[in-house]
């Protein structure tokens, strides 16, 4: 487990790894009225600046972000605090168990809204709020850093 694997065994998915090295990535930004539409292998991104409020945007690739978020990872050993990276990767983890498919994303003054079509369904929204964001994320941090391996770090 200290190469960065997870305890569980269920192998992180597309949503999980590249949401979470997005925000890492626009962490030092202060981002807010963040979007994201899924086009095949890239995100389009857009968000607010602080209190500029200026708009940036730009482009990632989900391969590259995904393996960026994996070499991360292993030089990670302690629990991380409650980041926009955190948050997404919760996000993310939540959409991959739903089998998400061509993302909408949009953060709203409550948390975070949703939009996309399942595999072979009906398109889907889901809304989380930042409470609800902050126990997704509580749960993550405990099975990936148990007490013991967080202290230890």
């Amino acid at each position: 487990m200290g190469s960065g694997s997870s305890p569980s065994s269920e192998p992180r998915g597309k949503y999980e790894d590249s949401l979470r090295a997005l925000g890492r990535f626009i962490e030092p930004f202060s981002p807010s009225e963040l979007e994201l539409l899924e086009c095949g292998e890239q995100f389009e991104v857009s968000w607010r600046i602080g209190a500029e409020q200026r708009t940036q945007s730009q482009t990632f690739n989900i391969q590259a972000l995904r393996e960026f978020s994996r070499s991360f990872r292993m030089r990670v050993g302690r629990a991380p605090g409650i980041s926009n990276a955190e948050l997404l990767r919760a996000i993310g983890r939540s959409l991959d168990r739903l089998k998400a498919e061509r993302l909408f994303l949009q953060q709203t003054t409550t948390g975070y809204s949703a939009v996309f079509p399942r595999a072979g369904q009906s398109v889907t929204r889901l809304n989380w709020s930042r409470r609800d964001l902050a126990a997704l994320v509580a749960t993550l941090q405990r099975e990936h850093y148990p007490p013991e391996r967080a202290q230890t770090a």
